[in-house]
């Protein structure tokens, strides 16, 4: 005869998980403004780029129809590919810690649900989530073996390499590897803004964005200290927040570029330089996909609690003349 394995289940399909889950995480992600969130990819969507029409005005010279002057319509795909959680927590893990006088009491020690201990986890858990999306964004490789890397396409892992070995967009070499020197931060990034296609100079200021990593960041810093660079307006405290600027575009550190460069590549001193603006920067999902879950569920037999979460993540850029880069 078969043993008989109790469990205590709560489980938070589509719209209950998205609101209770998915939607913090993605408010996170659209506040960081570094990338266009498109939240309703089933599958593959295409993303369509219009270029200008130019010479569509003429003289009129009587009576006729004579149309002048075309435009491109450029066509990329983002695919978005299923992604999951899957946690295990046993209640040993909170023995002598503060969390212990919030387990439960008797049979049902191992249930977390319900308990103070699985609130302070769902807030963890996203976040963890969120570092994650950011890794896959930018780092992910769908031909790499780790299945915690093969989601997606990341942009500085495959897209920009490709875009610079087929010479479509503007590189500068940042001498990755070694340390940077005094204004070597101003000069990487006055090379790449300089090399930037038309199509990006064109743009506003405030609709642009020149993304670093933390050692282009820290240099760059020095470098405005060592010349005035407060008092040049290219460095402002702003409700705490140190900001800077680059003739007029501002300048943001990704601390997280180098830590992902060093924990999962193992390389350091990678100075990365990214000048786009973030509208060309796909990060796709499908908020209302059926397949979105969070489940919770206590396995009295093995006395853990398990937690799962199903998501749909993509990634992809919009045209390559929006790119300048260093690396």
């Amino acid at each position: 005869m078969g043993t008989m394995t109790m469990e205590r289940n709560v489980s938070y399909s589509s719209i209950e998980a998205t609101r209770l889950i998915y939607q913090p995480i993605f408010k996170d992600l659209i506040g960081l403004g570094y990338f266009r969130v498109m939240p309703n990819v089933v599958n593959k969507k295409r993303i369509q780029y219009i270029d200008k029409l130019e010479g569509i005005v003429q003289k009129a010279n009587g009576c006729g129809f004579t149309p002048k002057g075309a435009t491109s319509i450029y066509n990329r795909t983002v695919e978005v590919n299923d992604s999951k959680v899957e946690l295990s927590f046993c209640f040993d893990q909170f023995l002598d810690t503060i969390f212990e006088e919030k387990l439960k009491k008797g049979a049902n020690v191992g249930d977390l649900q319900g308990t103070e201990i699985m609130a302070a986890l769902l807030p963890l858990i996203q976040e963890s989530m969120t570092a994650d999306y950011l890794r896959l964004f930018w780092f992910g490789d769908t031909s790499s073996l780790d299945d915690t890397n093969n989601i997606t396409d990341g942009i500085w892992s495959v897209h920009v390499p490709a875009l610079v070995a087929a010479n479509k967009i503007p590189y500068t070499n940042t001498s990755s590897g070694a340390a940077l020197s005094p204004g070597d931060g101003l000069a990487y990034i006055k090379a790449v803004y300089d090399n930037a296609p038309l199509n990006l100079k064109g743009l506003a200021n405030s609709e642009k964005r020149i993304l670093v990593s933390g050692t282009v960041w820290e240099q760059y810093m020095e470098d405005l200290e060592a010349l005035g660079g407060g008092d040049a307006g290219r460095m402002m405290l702003i409700d705490g927040v140190t900001r800077m600027y680059f003739r007029g575009v501002e300048v943001i550190g990704n601390y997280n570029w180098d830590y992902f460069n060093q924990k999962y590549l193992g390389l350091s001193n990678q100075h990365q330089i990214l000048y786009t603006t973030p509208d060309n920067l796909i990060f796709a999902t499908d908020l209302l996909s059926s397949q979105n879950s969070l489940d919770i569920w206590f396995e009295k037999k093995e006395e853990v609690t398990d937690v799962r979460a199903k998501s749909k993540i993509g990634t992809n850029y919009t045209h390559e003349s929006f790119f300048s880069v260093g690396y």
